[in-house]
């Protein structure tokens, strides 16, 4: 019996959305001072705190009340705003609710985490190349669907970002907006320069009628 040819339609359902902008060239002119707030806040605190990072140095998680992140702060407002307006329904209320500086020198990377607490996590890389350590997202499905996984074509891996990792190459002024939820790491920084991102956490409400202050105290 012949099979009528027809048009097969891959649907995929429910994926795990995530944003990618890129800041350029307005980044430029934050470039240096970001650097230069960054290196200073390790000279300030050489401790630190200890979260996914190894072997690296990740500053506390409240510098968005620092004065002297304030421009910083405004630059990742803008930013994180234009994601959201593509996605977001109007009236939608979107809080950054944390924010740190990651530093990692040669051989330093960040472990398998995921970051409770809040809706999205975000990254902007400011001190970057191929050899400083991609950034690996990890399928959330991949237990469940690890059949399906391991047996699709490449045209389905590349086409519809279904395979069990998927690597980011960081470049200088990207940002990223991913589900705080998935799992991911920093591979190991290779080269001889350090590798510097800011790192965000944000909350969100569908409405400006929610109680934002009680909802971030409990978070």
């Amino acid at each position: 019996m012949l099979v009528p040819e027809s048009d097969v339609e891959i649907i995929p359902l429910f994926p795990s959305i995530s944003m990618l902008v890129d800041t350029n060239p307005e980044f430029r002119e934050v470039r240096s001072g970001l650097i230069e707030y960054s290196y200073e806040e390790r000279m300030r605190d050489e401790d630190g705190i200890y979260r996914s990072n190894v072997g690296g140095w990740h500053s506390n998680t409240q510098i968005l009340k620092d004065p002297k992140f304030a421009t910083y702060k405004q630059f990742l407002e803008k930013y994180v705003t234009k994601c959201f307006e593509k996605f977001a329904i109007d009236g939608s209320v979107i809080d950054i609710s944390s924010c740190w500086v990651n530093i990692n020198g040669h051989d330093s990377a960040n472990s398998l985490h995921n970051h409770p607490g809040c809706d999205v996590s975000g990254c902007l890389w400011v001190k970057s190349d191929p050899t400083t350590g991609s950034f690996r997202m990890s399928n959330p499905h991949d237990f469940y669907q690890h059949g399906m996984l391991s047996m699709a074509n490449d045209d389905i891996k590349n086409r519809y970002k279904y395979s069990e990792n998927y690597f980011f190459t960081p470049k200088e002024g990207h940002l990223i907006l991913f589900p705080a939820h998935l799992w991911h790491l920093v591979r190991k920084n290779n080269s001889e320069q350090d590798r510097i991102s800011i790192a965000f956490n944000i909350l969100t409400y569908k409405n400006k009628n929610e109680d934002v202050e009680q909802i971030y105290e409990d978070n």
